[in-house]
This record gives C-alpha cells, sequence and structure tokens, in this order.
C-alpha cells in the first residue's frame, strides 16, 4: 500500500507499508524506486505534490524507516498519522530512523490533522563556525546535521549548499541541510536544501518544508514558531530531554497495489 502525505501544505513524502524488515541497501535502492513510482503516479493523476522524501513504516514494529536511514521529521509525522489510523489511537508510541540508531518517539493527534511527535533522547549538538566570512550556525541531530544561515536565499543554493558542506568537512554524511533564514514577528522563516546520499545514489532538494530543519532552526533562533517555504507553520518545544515537533499533516494520495515490493514507475 502506498500513501503521499504532506506536512505543513508541502515536502510529501511517500510511504510504502512494509510487511518485513530490509536491509540498508534494500531500503535505499527500493526507496529510489518508490520515489520514481510514486511521482509517475502523482504526474498520471494530475497532481502537483510530487514526493520530496521516502520510507518504509514496518506498522507491526510501530517503525519508520526512511530509505536514506536519516532522520527526517515530516516523514516521522505523517508515518504517526497513518500509524494513528490504523491503531484506532491517538496517543502512542513508535520509533523512527536515525542512523546509526532508531529515535524512540510519543505520538498524539490533535483535530484537524495536526500531529505532534515528541522525539526523546535526541542529539543537539550545537556549534558557530564562520564560511567565507559568513556567521554559521551547525546543529548535528546524529541522523542528519543542518547549517543555518541568517542570509537570503541564494539562486545558486545547490553550489552554495555543496561549498558551504565542503568548507565544514561535512560532504561525507547521510544527510545535509543547509537552511537559509530571516526573522519576522517573533518566528524564524527558512528555505531548507537537504541532500541525502544512499547506496542508490544522492538527492538534492529545495524542500517545501523541513521537520528536522525547522528542529535546528529553533534550537539556533529560540523560536517555537517555524514559517516553512508554504507560508503553514511547523512548532517546536523543547522541554529536558525531549523535542516536541507539530504541523498539520493532510493524506494526498492512497493506493492499493499488489506485490510485496514498491511499484515500478507505470509506462507513459
Amino acid at each position: 500500500m502506498l500513501h503521499i502525505l504532506t506536512a505543513a501544505g508541502g515536502n510529501p513524502t511517500a510511504i510504502w507499508l512494509q510487511d518485513a524488515p530490509l536491509d540498508g541497501s534494500q531500503y535505499a535502492a527500493r526507496g529510489a524506486d518508490l520515489m520514481a513510482a510514486s511521482a509517475a503516479l502523482v504526474r498520471l493523476r494530475g497532481g502537483t505534490m510530487i514526493p520530496e522524501q521516502a520510507g518504509f513504516l514496518l506498522r507491526g514494529e510501530r517503525h519508520l524507516e526512511m530509505a536514506g536511514g536519516e532522520l527526517c521529521g515530516n516523514a516521522t509525522l505523517s508515518a504517526a498519522a497513518l500509524l494513528s489510523a490504523h491503531l484506532g489511537r491517538r496517543a502512542f508510541e513508535m520509533t523512527t530512523s536515525d542512523h546509526p540508531r532508531r529515535c524512540p518517539v510519543s505520538v498524539s493527534v490533535a483535530d484537524a490533522g495536526v500531529v505532534s511527535c515528541t522525539l526523546m533522547g535526541l542529539s543537539l549538538e550545537r556549534a558557530e563556525h564562520t564560511v567565507d566570512g559568513e556567521r554559521v550556525c551547525v546543529v548535528d541531530m546524529g541522523g542528519i546535521v543542518h547549517v543555518l544561515v541568517e542570509a537570503d536565499f541564494p539562486d545558486d543554493f545547490a553550489a552554495h549548499h555543496r561549498s558551504m558542506t565542503a568548507a565544514l568537512g561535512l560532504s561525507q554524511r547521510t544527510a545535509v541541510g543547509v537552511c537559509w533564514f530571516h526573522r519576522a514577528a517573533g518566528a524564524a522563516v527558512m528555505e531548507p536544501v537537504v541532500r541525502v546520499q544512499t547506496t542508490a545514489g544522492e538527492t538534492f532538494i529545495h524542500e517545501s518544508a523541513c521537520g528536522s530543519g525547522s528542529i535546528a532552526l529553533s534550537v539556533a533562533t529560540g523560536c517555537a514558531t517555524i514559517r516553512q517555504p508554504t507560508g503553514e507553520p511547523i512548532t517546536v518545544q523543547h522541554t529536558a530531554g525531549q523535542t516536541m515537533l507539530s504541523a498539520r499533516i493532510q493524506q494526498v494520495l492512497s493506493t492499493a497495489l499488489h506485490g510485496e515490493d514498491p511499484p515500478c514507475p507505470p509506462d507513459r
């Protein structure tokens, strides 16, 4: 079964309901197929919400494994919404991928599609650096590291991302985000670009919303409200040893498909 869900009005996640665990290389290879097939299905149906990442939900284990093994906040929120419907419960616990470990998550689902996930024991190592005369904050979350830059979003964001991560020695990390931001009316407004490297190749996406980037930006700025490129908010609250991430989750596609593996892209 394939589901595509959005968080804060964007950043669609393709989630495949997986019966049994796979090994790391299988997740990466099948994740690439799932991304391609999901994009083709959305286009065939006249939609615009092309997935920006893919994950595999093992409902029996209540675990989400991303194709790249990275920590993805919005995918976790999306998987939590699916699990809530499957379990018939609004509060429960699950785990999510956070290479090289599993991160425990406490979930609550409110009305109007708002899902909150409290990530426990999340690594949030913060450091300040200067890159080409520009001050940046780096927040290392273990399963992903984000570079926060208070500056205008550059036209050549891909080149900026690559040069900045290289200067900071982050090029070999599995998942690296660079978030350009500014402050407005007590909130931080972000433009996130995320690179994920897997055995199946590299994805490099200017995301329409970013949950883990929102967590990192809240650490860097102290803001609880993080405005996404969609204009919608993701909220972040930090307490002792816990980080709560909340956003509106919406399912935009759900389709039953035959077979145990993710589908191949349909013929055009």
